[in-house]
């Protein structure tokens, strides 16, 4: 069998710059490798623990503080029984840490700010799925700030917080510039040894068009702009490639009863990754809650076996033609060269940096059935 290298994003190169930026389709539906249908916080998640982040904290405006596993949230709230860091050490230049306004204040409070919070978890853990998230029980958001400042500063838990409306972040930080004083500390002066980062999620944007938006924003200039290189801590949530849309047949043919040709499921899957590739290109932002939606509807009306020949049709929602072109087993390289078209070695996920890009590295070579 093939070895494939482990790709990622999350170095602990990378992880440096403490800023990572989700744009893309990221409110579409994810199909993992165990045919579970998730959203991205649990991509995000299963990411990033994949990647030896221990302590992972889920953050946006509604929710407060949340997380996807106990572990995560037991650090959250433990760690400060541990003589965890809770105020500026000396590893810190305590100096600088005053610049801010408020911002030491705002971590030395934080452990008296969090013994409210103690011993009030209120766990909404679907045990049926375990895919609902654990939420931190009695928490204003000044005190959810206060701990994420704690958390990121610690070393000795590896820590990522993930903020789940981005947009919320840059507008309403705006003016709150003791919280961006914390936040430029821990990334100007935070040493080697600290892998902690922060994940920001905007829905449905390019980063030329997040650049467009946040142009006059001094939050996006001052704290995003110098920290961002694209292809290394900006990931592009794309359309599904073959092995997602595998695991959503699987998913399909598991608990909703579809019958899928099965004899041909890699190429199959491939005339599906292009039809849905060319219609997220057409504005879609959520491509395979589109392929869920046609496929379980075309089910439910016809009750019709999902074949090699039929499939692009229904994706399309028109009825059979007398011919319809396809994906061939192979294509042309570079230099004409025939390769075998395989989904061997190619990860589902949409976090993880592609293998290759068929438009632009590959002719794909059609055939007419």
């Amino acid at each position: 069998m093939q070895n494939v290298a482990v790709r990622t994003y999350f170095t602990n190169e990378s992880a440096m710059k403490r800023f990572y930026l989700i744009i893309g389709n990221t409110d579409d539906d994810f199909c993992n490798d165990s045919y579970q249908l998730v959203n991205l916080k649990w991509i995000v998640h299963d990411e990033l623990k994949a990647q030896g982040y221990e302590r992972i904290i889920f953050y946006d405006n509604s929710r407060v503080l949340y997380f996807f596993d106990e572990k995560s949230r037991e650090a959250t709230f433990n760690s400060k029984k541990n003589d965890i860091v809770s105020v500026p050490s000396s590893k810190w230049d305590k100096s600088k840490m005053q610049r801010g306004p408020l911002c030491g204040n705002l971590i030395r409070s934080a452990k008296v700010a969090e013994q409210n919070t103690e011993g009030n978890f209120s766990d909404t853990r679907n045990t049926s799925d375990g895919l609902s998230p654990l939420h931190s029980g009695r928490m204003n958001e000044e005190t959810s700030f206060r701990t994420i400042i704690r958390c990121i500063q610690d070393d000795k838990i590896k820590t990522a917080v993930v903020f789940t409306n981005a947009h919320y972040f840059i507008t309403s930080y705006a003016n709150r510039h003791d919280r961006l004083s914390c936040l430029t500390e821990f990334v100007l002066y935070a040493l080697g040894n600290n892998y902690n980062i922060l994940v920001f999620i905007f829905h449905d944007f390019s980063y030329e068009r997040l650049n467009e938006i946040y142009n006059n924003n001094d939050v996006w200039n001052q704290l995003f702009v110098p920290r961002i290189t694209e292809g290394s801590n900006v990931i592009e949530i794309s359309s599904p490639n073959g092995a997602e849309i595998r695991n959503l047949l699987n998913y399909l043919r598991l608990q909703q009863g579809i019958e899928f040709d099965m004899s041909h499921t890699e190429r199959l899957c491939l005339n599906l990754q292009c039809e849905i590739a060319s219609i997220t290109e057409q504005g879609s932002h959520a491509p395979l809650k589109y392929l869920f939606n046609k496929l379980v509807n075309n089910w439910n009306e016809k009750k019709e076996k999902i074949t090699l020949s039929n499939c692009v049709n229904i994706v399309k929602g028109k009825e059979t033609l007398p011919s319809q072109e396809l994906l061939s087993d192979s294509v042309e390289g570079p230099e004409d060269e025939k390769t075998e078209r395989s989904l061997d070695g190619v990860t589902a996920s949409r976090l993880k940096p592609p293998t290759t890009n068929i438009k632009e590295k590959t002719e794909i070579k059609r055939t007419t059935l």
